[in-house]
């Protein structure tokens, strides 16, 4: 088993084509949830072509730019709307469907300085308890090391 994304799919299906595996979303408990990724937009404050940029970006996350963009680049969209789209290839691979179904849980990260280290605290604990440390500890004491490090 496997925590990914959709970027994996295409690598298995070329790479291990006799392998029996499927997609699933991630397993619920108190509250379901996955993790909303992709690209990362800003318009820096010494920009000489300020509104442009803006006009710019608010035209890349039009659904009709949006949709054939991700398409194209063999990624999936974070909005539900053009993930509800059935024109597109991830409506019609049953594999890819269920990241479009994860959406209705999915949540940004929690950006910041400190997500690099953030993301690695959480990547740690995941590992530890899939290999069978206390849950409970490794949770415990990853929240203890990244509470100080939120903004």
């Amino acid at each position: 088993m496997m925590v990914n994304g959709p970027w994996q799919v295409p690598n298995i299906r070329n790479e291990a084509e006799d392998l029996n595996w499927d997609v699933v979303t991630m397993p619920a408990g108190n509250q379901e949830a996955s993790i909303l990724g992709g690209e990362n937009w800003a318009i820096t404050s010494t920009s000489e072509h300020k509104e442009e940029a803006w006009e710019f970006l608010k035209y890349t996350q039009q659904p009709e730019v949006l949709g054939p963009t991700h398409e194209d680049g063999g990624r999936l969209p974070s909005r539900v709307d053009v993930g509800d789209d059935d024109d597109y290839i991830w409506n019609q691979d049953e594999q890819l469907r269920v990241f479009i179904d994860q959406l209705e849980t999915a949540q940004p990260r929690a950006y910041g300085s400190n997500y690099p280290e953030i993301s690695t605290i959480i990547q740690e604990s995941l590992q530890r308890s899939l290999m069978g440390e206390d849950v409970e500890e490794v949770l415990n004491e990853a929240d203890e090391r990244v509470t100080p490090l939120l903004p």
